[in-house]
């Protein structure tokens, strides 16, 4: 069976963020150019409790700007743990100062706040404390400590986002709180970050030397030689609607922890992301801890059964630019920490297939790769995938009549498409129904090479192109072809494009071959629908569609563009931008 890839993680995106981008860019222009980007930090310095927020365009700004803010520079110490995110240790080498690297707590792998205390000195000025993958640090106990020791305190609230500490919510600790906003976070803006505190001082001081340097009494003048680190409108926009669903992505999350949990959790050697009382963890990445080590071998063994995974602490004192750090249980949990997939859309029988490959191989350390037999949605796509690959090497015959004539839909086998005279008549077949596509290449040989070489290349595994021919004909020419692609496993469904006929197919064919296909997708494929995108201006082809049965479900505006040797129709975005030169119908068929 073909293995299934898994990713480490994934970002959840809706209609909503789309939206919301589209709204930023069409009207994102005068007093409108940075309504997103207000709107998001007021909804976020809303949601963990702090008054005033700094919306940056990266983590690693808003880590620097904090740190000087506070006045951070040559001579001073930053306490930071050695799991925290390299761009804290990169933002105090760049104001200058020595990153002091401290050890984890062993329960948690957090910031262990003794080590903290042990580790200040004279020239300590700040701590960074950082969550883990969902848990929240000891931050109590290190605003205890900051105080006491006349210290800032930075929240690296990132890993954190979305759970509470003693009920209070992460990202309302210490005298700022850093938010990272890149794809894997909980909540992204492709690339982004924010600072926020309850300190007008220090939010407005870091907004200065962020926000270009201009003057507070007069916008249009420079006073200070500062850096442009403001977060664009879009990135806020996708933000915002982020926000929006908080509470729906941490579900999303403790679903799929869960799922781990009850496979897993009774493994011996093996525990999963740690759970203390008072404490609601948002589980941003599932990770297991292995008491006998071997993380590393362990993810290469995962990776050789294609599931993604990776060491979920590299303690920052052993990276070249620094001298490494006494500290024994950060560089002890470095091989025994491993990250599980845990993107949003992972489904659960994704999460027991993982599940599974680890268990076989922790049970036999010599077993190179994992292949535990899937179930639900994988072992309907992995059969299917198996069929399909059978079937393009013995070769598929789908008989109909038509009029009383006998045709068939032959399923074009990898043999076949090194045929030159096939990919000329495919050509024509293409250039006779131009009609029905939004691009218009210079070679049109040229282009079905390519089409057959993936074909009959591993990518090409879920694409099946039947030709139309009548049966019983010697050297029965080509009449046309219908394709089956972007198979869904998930949802048992997948776009077809055609019929595509030549000149000579007889009247009512295209529908004839449309039903026979349709009705063994049904019966052999098990699909439940069938996807097609047809041009709005071609009318035969619409009407085609609807007498197959397929109903419109969404329309997207198209613009032409016109490029060397071709022309295109391009989607636009923005509804009402411009005129549309055309549209294209995407229409379903359920089976």
């Amino acid at each position: 069976m073909r293995p299934h890839a898994m990713e480490l993680n994934t970002p959840s995106v809706t209609q909503r963020e789309i939206e919301y981008a589209a709204e930023a860019v069409s009207s994102g222009r005068g007093a409108k150019a940075t309504a997103a980007v207000l709107a998001f930090q007021r909804n976020m310095a809303r949601c963990v409790g702090r008054k005033y927020a700094f919306a940056v365009s990266g983590v690693r700004a808003a880590f620097f700007l904090a740190l000087r803010a506070m006045g951070i520079g040559p001579g001073d110490e930053v306490l930071i743990p050695e799991g925290a995110d390299f761009a804290a240790a990169a933002a105090v080498l760049h104001c200058g100062a020595t990153p002091v690297f401290c050890d984890l707590d062993p329960a948690t792998f957090t910031l262990d706040p003794k080590s903290a205390a042990a580790r200040t000195g004279p020239r300590t000025r700040c701590i960074i404390a950082a969550h883990m993958y969902g848990l929240p640090c000891d931050m109590q106990t290190l605003e205890e400590l900051a105080g006491k020791s006349g210290l800032f305190l930075i929240e690296d609230a990132s890993s954190g986002f979305g759970g509470l500490r003693q009920g209070r919510a992460v990202g309302s600790f210490g005298d700022i709180s850093v938010f990272n906003f890149k794809d894997t976070s909980l909540v992204h803006t492709g690339e982004g970050g924010m600072l926020l505190s309850s300190s007008r001082d220090l939010v407005g001081r870091a907004a200065r030397l962020g926000g270009e340097g201009r003057s507070v009494a007069n916008p249009l003048v420079y006073d200070i030689a500062a850096h442009d680190f403001a977060m664009s409108n879009l990135a806020a926009a996708v933000g915002l609607a982020q926000l929006e669903r908080l509470k729906e992505l941490v579900e999303q999350k403790a679903r799929i922890f869960n799922r781990y949990r009850e496979r897993l959790g009774d493994v011996p050697g093996l525990a999963l992301n740690p759970e203390i009382a008072e404490t609601r963890n948002s589980f941003l990445m599932p990770f297991i801890v292995l008491e006998q080590g071997g993380a590393g071998d362990l993810a290469k063994r995962l990776w050789a059964g294609k599931i993604a995974s990776r060491p979920a602490l590299t303690p920052l004192s052993s990276m070249p630019l620094f001298k490494k750090a006494d500290n024994p249980v950060a560089h002890g949990a470095a091989d025994r920490l491993l990250l599980l997939p845990g993107g949003f859309d992972l489904t659960d029988d994704e999460v027991d297939y993982a599940a599974a490959c680890v268990k076989m191989l922790l049970r036999d350390p010599e077993l190179k790769k994992a292949e535990p037999a899937p179930s639900g949605w994988l072992k309907y796509r992995a059969g299917l995938l198996d069929f399909f690959a059978r079937i393009k090497k013995e070769g598929c015959v789908l008989p109909f009549t038509h009029n009383k004539r006998n045709y068939s839909l032959s399923l074009m086998t990898p043999g076949q498409t090194d045929d030159t005279q096939l990919a000329a008549a495919l050509g024509e077949l293409r250039l006779a129904n131009a009609h029905m596509f939004t691009h218009s290449p210079a070679n049109v040989e040229e282009e079905f090479r390519s089409i057959m070489n993936f074909y009959k290349s591993p990518a090409g595994a879920g694409f099946l192109l039947f030709l139309i021919r009548e049966e019983g004909a010697e050297n029965a020419p080509l009449l046309g072809h219908i394709g089956l692609s972007s198979f869904d496993f998930k949802k048992a469904e997948c776009d077809a494009e055609g019929p595509l006929l030549s000149a000579s197919a007889p009247a009512g064919l295209a529908a004839a071959a449309g039903d026979a296909l349709y009705l063994w997708c049904k019966s052999a494929l098990h699909l439940t629908r069938v996807f097609a995108r047809v041009r709005g201006s071609d009318e035969k082809s619409m009407r085609l569609s609807t007498s197959l049965g397929f109903v419109p479900m969404h329309r997207i505006s198209l613009r032409r563009q016109t490029l060397p040797g071709a022309e295109i129709l391009r989607p636009m975005y923005i509804p009402g931008h411009d005129k549309p030169d055309d549209f294209m119908v995407i229409a379903a068929k359920d089976l």
